[in-house]
């Protein structure tokens, strides 16, 4: 079931992409902070799968098949102990989730681990790092690290030693864009944003939504600084000299020199107006952002299937399973002579193919699986290890349902 889980991460990740690029959209046409999109969008990638995985009831449910419920070839009837019996199962992906469960771990830690080694070397770093007085403030100098935002509880605005001969114009873009990433709390939510990626590291989607996160909260803080500071051109080209200078950052340091596939699109952002039809384009944005967390919220969660959820449809199609019954029919008769809802028949199989217990019942509300069934109805051979099992249903629900596993 991990590997359906994941799958149903990433797809419920994939609608929030969709989601984050409407309400930004939206957002801008507003000249709202964008930001906010993907913080939902993060958010939202991981509280969704969260909740289904928390409380099931409040979500749809989708059948995923682990395995087969009635194995390959004829079953063994009562007057026939010899009849071949499948020595495995079919392949499903419930066979992966060793293998994931351990993948999943290991790339946790190892996000973890980046994580504590980037905030080690960040401090050996500030170490070395000496504090001046540039311009009335009080900031730290480095080699060439910067210009960024250093440190969550006490953040401080680092500057490379180049910026310190920059003009005073140059260097007041400069400290009023880390002083936006200071008020706006950057940091946290960058690192924030960074932990919730050890949540799910294989998950290539939030990888990205990460990615738009550090973009739009870059645009926002040049949208508060050309608002106070009105020069786009002299801001521009401060951009254009930081990302040519541009050195090595630790993980999550908010910094005017982002990536330089960042850089295109804020300039862009800068120098273009809003359109006149901004209000219309807001709302359509809105309605797709709606209608997108709307399906995210409402998709089916991955459940294992079990006996309420294996149909007849198959059941009676397959001749296995009709075999299957014709044994249990003839090991008790009586269940099928007026059979009502929930009427059970077990049979435990051992490894030569025969029948060596069964007994009919009732299946009551608290049996997760059909082992379950099998289990409570026969005790005897509850804890003898088992190769395979199943259940065959039968689609009318006043119809017999035959539980069964083989011994190893």
């Amino acid at each position: 079931m991990i590997a359906a889980w994941m799958l149903y991460c990433v797809a419920i990740a994939t609608l929030f992409v969709v989601f984050g690029e409407a309400l930004e959209r939206a957002l801008h046409l507003t000249a709202r902070a964008t930001r906010w999109a993907w913080i939902v969008a993060l958010t939202g990638s991981c509280a969704v799968p969260a909740s289904a995985w928390l409380r099931p009831n409040a979500f749809g449910a989708l059948p995923v098949p682990l395995a087969r419920a009635v194995a390959n070839g004829p079953v063994m009837s009562p007057r026939a102990s010899s009849t071949p019996f499948p020595p495995t199962r079919s392949f499903s992906v419930g066979d992966l989730d060793a293998v994931l469960a351990w993948a999943w771990g290991l790339s946790s830690a190892a996000v973890l681990f980046s994580l504590a080694r980037a905030a080690l070397r960040l401090g050996a770093l500030r170490r070395g790092w000496r504090r001046a007085t540039v311009d009335g403030r009080v900031v730290l100098v480095s080699d060439n690290v910067g210009p960024a935002v250093a440190g969550l509880w006490r953040p401080q605005v680092v500057l490379p030693e180049w910026a310190l001969w920059l003009g005073e114009g140059e260097r007041r873009l400069m400290l009023a864009h880390e002083d936006e990433h200071v008020r706006g709390g950057d940091p946290w939510l960058l690192a924030a944003a960074t932990v919730m990626l050890a949540l799910a590291p294989w998950n290539p989607v939030l990888w990205w939504q990460v990615r738009r996160l550090r973009l739009s909260v870059e645009m926002d803080c040049d949208a508060r600084v050309l608002m106070r500071e009105g020069d786009a051109p002299a801001y521009g080209e401060l951009l254009l000299r930081v990302a040519q200078r541009r050195a090595h950052l630790p993980v999550g340091a908010a910094a005017l020199g982002e990536p330089a596939s960042f850089l295109g699109r804020r300039i862009r952002r800068m120098v273009t107006a809003l359109p006149s039809w901004r209000w219309a384009g807001a709302t359509a944005a809105s309605i797709i952002a709606a209608a997108t967390i709307i399906a995210a919220c409402e998709a089916p969660r991955p459940v294992s299937p079990n006996a309420g959820a294996i149909r007849a449809a198959a059941a009676e199609s397959s001749p296995d399973a009709a075999s299957l019954r014709h044994v249990a029919h003839q090991y008790h008769p009586e269940a099928f002579a007026h059979p009502l809802p929930g009427t059970a028949v077990a049979l435990v199989f051992d490894a030569q193919d025969s029948v060596i217990g069964h007994a009919a019942g009732v299946r009551e509300s608290h049996d997760a699986d059909c082992l379950a069934v099998v289990d409570r109805l026969v005790p005897a051979l509850r804890t003898s290890t088992f190769s395979s099992g199943g259940c065959a249903e039968a689609a009318d629900k006043g119809q017999v349902v035959v539980y069964w596993k083989k011994l190893k």
